[in-house]
């Protein structure tokens, strides 16, 4: 009887041995799934953030097309402006209504998504909505985009002969839109989402940081080629940077006969309007188009408006998507390759009443 007792002890504990270790395996391959998920997605961040920092990647020969197309890439909507209670469910005719009223322009993009656009002082918000899931009802997680042609216009008051293929800047694309994920989305849901949208495009991303980043060293001290594109972005940048003291720097060097880094094709007198330019930047309390229309004024330059420079590329932020989604397929590819099994189908959430 002892002996069968001890038999039975020891086969038990055995059992919770090999059950611990099933245990503590099971657990482990799921930490290490789920770093290898975490590992996929820093990867896939950190690509498209190479994209936004550069401009050039997607950007497209929008110069080349009608002008008609470049200004308003597709036909806009025209929707009579009514009031909504805030519970009302959305279709895709009064969600279009509630953002004109809203001040958002809206067009129809070159794949029948519709684009809406707010104009900010110194930088534009785009969203695309449509409705391929629930005909005749809008969702809003297809693509949010932060753009500026800000740097484009600043680079036309400095060399105005040499500046209408400067792509839009970039600040920030995110491939989930608005993150409304409801199926019908109600009118107070959309307006509490856009607020936050606009309120965080001012405040998550710092366009002096973004040009001093990307555009605030010399070209003869980065890596890419120094051409007449880089030099110019370059003397914009510091430009609406305020950064008067480099500038004047520059201009010294020029005068003594030192060109320092610069090809033939910087000349003096567009230091000079980048001079006027950065003081009155430096004096401003914030950027805007409205400023650069007074400094082409005070420099006599002639010009209409500088608001044509504003989110030019209707497809930008499809383009972005496209890109994103590519990405994805790379990463789902790859996490096929490894034995994981991935799920490819969409989801739809209801919100509760």
């Amino acid at each position: 009887m002892g002996i069968d007792l001890i038999g039975l002890m020891i086969v038990g504990g055995l059992f919770v041995a090999v059950f611990a270790v099933f245990i503590s395996m099971l657990i482990f391959a799921l930490y290490y799934s789920v770093f290898k998920r975490a590992r996929m997605y820093c990867r896939l961040r950190k690509e498209l953030k190479r994209v936004l920092r550069n401009d050039t990647v997607l950007e497209g020969s929008w110069e080349e097309e009608p002008a008609a197309q470049r200004m308003c890439a597709q036909e806009v909507c025209e929707e009579p402006h009514e009031d909504y209670d805030d519970d009302e469910i959305l279709t895709m005719k009064s969600a279009t209504a509630l953002l004109k009223s809203l001040g958002w322009l809206i067009e129809i993009e070159g794949r029948g998504d519709h684009l809406a656009t707010y104009y900010l002082p110194e930088r534009e918000v785009q969203i695309l909505y449509n409705d391929e899931i629930n005909r005749g009802f809008p969702q809003f997680d297809y693509g949010f985009l932060i753009v500026t042609g800000l740097l484009a216009a600043a680079c036309q008051i400095i060399d105005p002969s040499n500046s209408e293929t400067l792509p839009d800047l970039t600040l920030n694309f995110e491939a989930k839109g608005l993150e409304i994920f409801e199926e019908r989305v109600r009118a107070q849901r959309l307006k509490q989402a856009l607020d936050e949208a606009l309120k965080w495009a001012m405040k998550a991303v710092n366009l002096h940081k973004v040009l001093h980043t990307r555009y605030g060293t010399p070209p003869w001290e980065s890596d890419e080629a120094i051409g007449r594109r880089t030099a110019l972005l370059h003397l914009g940048a510091l430009a609406l940077l305020g950064d008067v003291e480099t500038l004047l720097s520059y201009r010294k060097s020029f005068a003594q006969g030192n060109r320092l880094g610069f090809e033939e094709h910087i000349e003096e007198i567009h230091l000079e309007r980048a001079v006027v330019l950065a003081e009155e930047s430096a004096k401003a309390t914030h950027l805007s188009y409205d400023l650069l229309e007074r400094v082409a004024e005070k420099l006599s330059l002639k010009v209409v408006s500088y608001q044509h420079f504003r989110a030019r590329d209707s497809e930008l932020c499809n383009k972005y998507r496209d890109y994103h989604r590519k990405c994805v397929e790379e990463m789902k590819q790859e996490l096929r390759q490894k034995g994981c099994i991935v799920c490819d189908e969409g989801g739809m959430f209801q919100a509760e009443n």
